[in-house]
Order: C-alpha cells, then sequence, then structure tokens
C-alpha cells in the first residue's frame, strides 16, 4: 500500500514538470497565435467617437482651387484660336472654339491685367470674327501696358493695312521698326506701305536701310507693276538700272514691260525675283489678305 505523503508528492512533481512544459511552449504558441489573432499591443483601433465633436471635416470640392498660370491660359486660348483660324473648326465648333479661346484670354487678364499676350490673343479673335474695331481696342488697349512691345505695333500695322488704311498703318509700322531696327520683316512691310500711301521715295528710303539703291528701287517697281502702275514700275526701273547696271532682274522686267523679248532663263520669266533681301509679292499678298468672316 502506498503511503498518502508519497502519493500527494508524485501529484506535485506532475503538476510542476507539466507547468514547466507549458512555460517553454509558451513563446512558440504566441508565435503561431500572434498572426492570426494580431498584436493588441501594436494595433490600435481608435472608435469614432475619439473625433472630437467640433471638429471641421473638409471635403475635397472645398479645398482651395488652382488657378492656372496666365501664360497657360494663353497657351490654351492660343491652340483653340488657331483651330478657328486654319478651318480645322468649322460652324458651330468654330464659334464654340472662339468662345473658348476668348474665355482663356480673359481669365489670363483676370490673373494678371497687364498680361499684353492675352489682349493681344482678344484682338486675334474680334478680327477673325470680324470685328475690325474690336481688333484695333484690343491692340491699343496692350500698348498702353507696354507701349515698346515691337511685335503688337507690327500686328496692329499689318492689321489697319489689310483694311486699307494706309496712312495708320505706316505709322503703327514705324513705331514697330524704330523699337527693332534690325527686323527685315518690319522694314520690308512698311516700305510697302508708304508706297501705297504714294510716298514712293520714302519706300525707296525704307527699303534702302536694309539693301542697296538698284535693288530697293526694284523692289518699288515690282510693287507698282504689282498693283497694275506700269508706266511708274518702268519710271523705277530705269532708276534702278542706272544705280547697278549689273541687275539683271531689273534689265528683265524692264524688257517684258517694253514688250520685249525676255530670256527664258531670266529671274522674271522663272516666276521669281532676285536675291535682294525681299520679295514683295509674299507682302502683297500678307497685306492685301482681310481677316476671316465669323459667317
Amino acid at each position: 500500500m502506498e503511503c498518502p505523503e508519497s502519493s500527494a508528492t508524485q501529484g506535485k512533481s506532475v503538476a510542476a514538470r507539466l507547468l514547466l512544459r507549458a512555460y517553454r511552449l509558451a513563446p512558440l504558441a504566441g508565435i503561431l497565435i500572434s498572426p492570426v489573432l494580431g498584436c493588441t499591443q501594436s494595433q490600435k483601433i481608435i472608435p469614432q467617437n475619439a473625433v472630437p465633436p467640433n471638429a471641421k471635416i473638409v471635403k475635397a470640392e472645398d479645398l482651395p482651387k488652382i488657378t492656372p498660370k496666365p501664360e497657360t491660359n494663353v497657351a490654351f486660348g492660343q491652340l483653340r484660336l488657331h483651330a478657328a483660324m486654319d478651318g480645322s473648326a468649322q460652324g458651330e465648333s468654330r464659334e464654340e472654339a472662339l468662345a473658348q479661346a476668348r474665355k482663356m484670354f480673359d481669365q489670363a487678364i483676370k490673373t494678371d491685367p497687364k498680361c499684353t499676350e492675352a489682349y493681344k490673343g482678344l484682338a486675334q479673335v474680334e478680327l477673325t470674327r470680324g470685328n475690325y474695331d474690336g481688333g484695333l481696342d484690343y491692340y491699343r488697349k496692350a500698348l498702353t501696358i507696354d507701349p515698346k512691345a515691337s511685335t503688337i505695333w507690327y500686328e496692329l500695322g499689318v492689321c489697319q493695312a489689310r483694311h486699307g488704311n494706309w496712312p495708320a498703318s505706316v505709322e503703327s509700322l514705324q513705331q514697330a521698326s524704330n523699337l527693332d531696327h534690325e527686323n527685315r520683316a518690319y522694314v520690308k512691310t512698311l516700305g510697302f506701305c508708304l508706297a501705297k500711301s504714294g510716298r514712293y521715295d520714302d519706300s525707296v528710303a525704307c527699303f534702302m536701310r536694309i539693301m542697296e539703291e538698284g535693288q530697293a528701287r526694284y523692289n518699288l517697281a515690282r510693287m507698282l507693276h504689282y498693283e497694275k502702275q506700269d508706266d511708274l514700275s518702268r519710271a523705277h526701273l530705269v532708276m534702278a538700272i542706272q544705280a547697278n547696271p549689273k541687275l539683271a532682274a531689273a534689265q528683265d522686267l524692264l524688257a517684258q514691260l517694253d514688250g520685249r523679248t525676255v530670256p527664258t532663263n531670266s529671274a522674271v520669266a522663272a516666276g521669281s525675283g532676285p536675291n535682294v533681301a525681299i520679295d514683295i509679292d509674299d507682302v502683297a499678298n500678307e497685306i492685301s489678305e482681310t481677316p476671316g468672316n465669323a459667317n
């Protein structure tokens, strides 16, 4: 028969071993269980009632809106304007493109009231719609802001020339040319408009800023021939040849006006002028092209 005290002692020993075993297995159990249940110490869930009752919740539509830079609006406005001007937008699409262009230019001015490029864009919108006076008004507003903007003076002068206001075009183009002495396009257009105003000597003097006298008089003669003023053209051709006897193109054009045979390989017969740094036909076509009509 076992002693009761001995049985109790053995029981305590077995219990001790089981506790020791459980203690040793506890870390492993934690590793196996923690991915499933999650670590309550590292993952804390904030209850909804933790947000203060007086907190202001800002929605996305309530956030401050970013205003595009003026140059960005001008760039997009120019894209829509060109679509209306080059024929890629027709009918209602054309009117919509012009309306969108106007909106972009107006937004640029709202952001920067001194944005001259936006005023120039608005002038082009009005001219494309056939509103000549409206176009002039926007060009003048731009020049009020920046009176030394040669490109705006030039565009204003071309606009005035296209509508036959030659004295005004001469004044505007002189401003452009005075501000940018090196721009040959300004000089040749000014020389043309001086001739259209009947100021032939001034026209020659203007052309002579970028070429010698024989070439200058030859270019005036070509313009006069283009305008079907052959008697005046002939007179300036004679003076052109006197100033430069080697100017073969002037000799060929004079022979053509006199009804004489022109060599087949001549500049006139070939349909192109000499290398005199200007093409009067191109200038005449540019000036004669009236703005598009909104209808």
